[in-house]
């Protein structure tokens, strides 16, 4: 298998027809002949990676508090408003592993002191399910942090940088070698309207990931940088 990005992904799983980041929106996502699922990992209270994209649990569960307030216990206790439950990451690659499916995972801190130690744990989690192959993974995050700490433990790992400031400022820090690695940093971008399926790929390079994953829009992500290993 070689690496290959594709634009269309299933984001959350298959999140417009499951609910997102969970066991059925992803075994839904790869049954239905999707390639590349896009999940978020945070870490629980005890440190277990689940998969989870707010910092708080109300939207999702109608419960007060934040996601790393409570153990992966409580969490895998807690029922959505939808009947389903929040899994961990290894529970996640179990069913990834099954189809041999390719995840983008977003390392999402849910504070910014924790973005090292969520790549890390991650990471351990990556490793213990075998899910370690370049050609299957790939890591994004809006923390720096975190994916500065994934350059030293996977290298070979590529790397999407998630920003929402699109300045020039943010563009000359893309080109960072220290933070490249030495690897070869293409810039693109991705713009999502409300209007179905409308995107706007960048100039040059790699152009960003647009992810659409079964829903009736587009998600909107406004500049992505792909860092590749040499």
């Amino acid at each position: 298998m070689s690496f290959v990005l594709p634009v269309v992904l299933g984001h959350r799983g298959a999140r417009a027809v499951k609910t997102e980041n969970t066991i059925e929106a992803f075994r839904y996502a790869c049954q239905s002949g999707v390639k590349w699922v896009e999940l978020d990992a945070m870490l629980s209270a005890d440190k277990t990676v689940m998969v989870f994209h707010d910092e708080t649990l109300d939207r999702m569960a109608g419960v007060d508090g934040r996601l790393d307030e409570f153990t992966a216990e409580r969490l895998r206790a807690l029922t959505l408003k939808t009947g389903a439950k929040i899994p961990t990451l290894a529970e996640v690659l179990d069913v990834l592993n099954e189809f041999q499916a390719c995840v983008n995972i977003e390392i999402k801190p849910s504070r910014p002191e924790l973005a090292r130690e969520t790549a890390r744990q991650v990471w351990q989690v990556i490793r213990e399910k075998g899910f370690d192959d370049p050609d299957r993974l790939f890591f994004s995050s809006f923390a720096w942090d975190a994916l500065e700490e994934t350059l030293v433990f996977a290298p070979h790992i590529r790397r999407g940088v998630l920003v929402e400031d699109i300045s020039g400022r943010s563009r000359r820090k893309w080109r960072c070698p220290s933070f490249r690695g030495g690897g070869d940093c293409k810039s693109g971008s991705v713009w999502r309207s409300r209007r179905r399926n409308t995107r706007r790929a960048g100039q040059r390079g790699t152009a960003g990931v647009g992810y659409k994953g079964f829903g009736r829009y587009g998600e909107c992500f406004q500049r992505r940088a792909f860092c590749q290993s040499a």
